[in-house]
């Protein structure tokens, strides 16, 4: 923090903020430290430290109570457990109930979680060979007895699946068909909802090499974070005093 030209280090706070505009009131989580700061006030049925007169946003309240409190503008979904603006509809991925998720056209349900499928690319590309009949092994047997003679009947049945894989992806995440490929691409994550490899979000990047090695990030060696390529590094990313 204090080697980038701009930014300052709290050491009561931990925090590197922008010394031409202070500590950010957010960076308060004490209620007598946030009033007692210049331009903060504490809202205490959301406990959070604010702007003086800055409204919240209903997706900022947890409580229900909290959130019915503003009735004029907010409302509490039962089935997403959350705050929303009034007649807004509830994010696809803050439904749990599998029911509530189906009934939604715009939402779809997957390894237990209710998600926007129109994220996805449906890049993944998976064949399955049909059934072939193997010899030699039993599967299932039975042994049937008809007065003083006994037929046995014998079945067996192999199903085998391939996933298609790509040689050169070129570094596109998305050209890779094959999960175990995609976790072990550098700068590369499998998305377990959508069920196809996507880029890493440059912010989720935490070391040099795999930041370098992502498409669209760069390392800022300065305080050993992972940004978007050509932006600029905020102080309040930075962690390191130094």
């Amino acid at each position: 923090c204090g080697s980038v030209g701009g930014c300052e280090f709290d050491t009561s706070l931990f925090v590197c903020y922008n010394s031409s505009e202070g500590v950010p009131c957010s960076a308060y989580f004490d209620e007598t430290a946030c009033s007692g700061a210049s331009g903060c006030e504490y809202v205490s049925d959301i406990f959070s430290c604010r702007d003086i007169g800055s409204e919240v946003a209903c997706d900022e309240i947890f409580d229900q109570t909290a959130c019915e409190s503003r009735g004029d503008r907010c409302e509490y979904d039962s089935n997403g457990f959350l705050c929303k603006d009034i007649g807004s509809m509830t994010p696809c991925g803050k439904l749990f109930d599998q029911t509530a998720c189906e009934s939604r056209v715009d939402c779809a349900y997957n390894n237990g979680q209710c998600f926007d499928p129109s994220v996805c690319s449906g890049s993944m590309n998976t064949t399955t060979t049909p059934a072939t009949v193997t010899t030699g092994s039993s599967f299932s047997t039975s042994t049937v007895s008809l007065s003083s003679s006994s037929s046995s009947t014998t079945m067996s049945t192999t199903t085998s699946s391939t996933t298609t894989m790509s040689e050169d992806v070129g570094g596109n995440c998305s050209l890779i068909t094959s999960e175990t490929q995609c976790s072990s691409t550098a700068g590369c994550t499998f998305d377990f909802l959508c069920r196809e490899c996507k880029g890493a979000l440059c912010s989720s990047v935490f070391d040099e090499a795999g930041c370098v090695g992502t498409s669209g990030c760069e390392w800022f060696s300065g305080g050993n974070v992972c940004v978007d390529e050509g932006s600029s590094v905020l102080c309040t990313q930075l962690f390191d005093e130094t």
